[in-house]
């Protein structure tokens, strides 16, 4: 600036020429007169510097477009902009829509991109080659209560979730009072009658999915053997081989828990609306961006009405647990665990003294009648005689 102020200075003396002005200060004789002009008609301020942004755009963006991008924004406040457009495509198909770095920019400048993540340090991740061969719906259904929180009546909630593997389809999402048995197993009647039997449940091992009983079944997860569902349980302390439903955990609490419902039935009602756009609107990236109704039906294999009975062979033994968790065989008491009270067990013939205990179609361990020794899941215990 100061030097544009020397030079038209300088000019205006008249002792000196143009073009001997012009390569005194190094610049061209169009820009001298440039400077010269903008002085004589704007004063000192027509001096300086100017935009050379252009005065019109013709490839910008209608005000119009970029209110619908930022409405959508609005009502998924948790969706990024590859999703925003998805969604969008298929509720304005004639509409042009924006590239998504577009969308990203619109975002930002409207204080609407939300706050990024800082990058975390990640081991190398550890492939779970029974999760990755669920292919086909109802192959296998993820469940797991998500963390419990307080509603603004002062009310624990416990949201209890399903999930197909294969699909991502949400089949319940419900608000319990606890993780006890009962209201769970309430919630994966009603879901086995509305959608049928998957073929394993996958859970961690928490209450009610799992106990320390010595064969290392619930009462829950001793029902699902007995409907003919396969138990598939991940390691303890491993939520990473629940990836699928601990990812949508994450929506669930940003979309339907920020903030919670006055209460528990409020609660149930924001669940449901996130259940309905989960399932029916919202693209899915690891399904090719469709959404889990469009992939997800129901199982085949129905739940029976009437409690199921096992079907051993007629060679093996039968034994049914007494109320207190007890059966006898060989002339010994063997402990077994209330939560297979009443239901019966299969001994299979393996060895002079030797017998497979079955439950349904699951191996609980080993009898050594020689040995009066049990063998389970939960190890060896020693049976005692009658």
């Amino acid at each position: 600036m100061d030097q544009k102020v020397r030079f038209v200075a300088r000019y205006r003396e008249g002792d000196v020429t143009m073009t001997a002005l012009c390569e005194a200060f190094g610049i061209s004789r169009e820009c001298g007169y440039k400077w010269v002009a903008r002085y004589e008609s704007e004063g000192v301020d027509g001096l300086k510097a100017r935009s050379r942004a252009p005065l019109t755009h013709p490839n910008a963006a209608s005000a119009a477009l970029v209110e619908l991008v930022l409405d959508a924004r609005r009502q998924h406040p948790t969706w990024g902009p590859r999703k925003l457009l998805l969604w969008l495509a298929k509720k304005r198909p004639r509409t042009a829509l924006p590239a998504a770095s577009s969308v990203a920019t619109w975002l930002k400048s409207h204080g609407l991109a939300g706050r990024a993540r800082r990058p975390k340090m990640h081991s190398a991740p550890t492939a779970t080659p029974a999760l990755a061969s669920y292919q086909a719906a109802n192959a296998c259904w993820s469940t797991d209560f998500k963390g419990q929180f307080r509603t603004r009546d002062g009310t624990y909630c416990y949201p209890l979730t399903m999930q197909d593997v294969a699909t991502r389809y949400l089949i319940r999402c419900q608000g319990l009072l606890s993780t006890a048995e009962a209201p769970a197993r309430a919630i994966f009647a009603s879901a086995f009658a509305e959608y049928g039997l998957p073929t394993f449940m996958r859970s961690d091992n928490g209450t009610p999915f799992s106990a320390t009983s010595f064969c290392g079944l619930s009462a829950l997860s001793a029902w699902w053997v007995s409907l003919g569902i396969g138990i598939d349980r991940i390691p303890p302390a491993s939520p990473q081989h629940n990836g699928r439903i601990e990812r949508m955990h994450r929506t669930l609490k940003a979309e339907t828990t920020r903030p919670s419902a006055q209460d528990l039935l409020g609660q149930q009602r924001k669940f449901n609306a996130f259940q309905r756009e989960y399932n029916d609107e919202r693209p899915h990236e690891g399904l090719d961006n469709a959404t889990p109704s469009s992939l997800y039906t129901a199982s085949p294999r129905r739940c029976p009405r009437i409690a199921p009975e096992p079907h051993y062979p007629e060679r093996w033994s039968q034994r049914t647990v007494n109320p207190n968790g007890t059966t006898s065989f060989a002339g010994h008491y063997l402990q077994m665990g209330k939560m297979l009270a009443g239901y019966r067990l299969g001994f299979e013939p393996v060895d002079d003294g030797l017998w497979a205990v079955h439950f349904f179609g699951r191996r609980l361990g080993e009898f050594d009648e020689l040995d009066a020794t049990l063998t389970c899941a939960g190890g060896v215990r020693e049976c005692t005689r009658h």
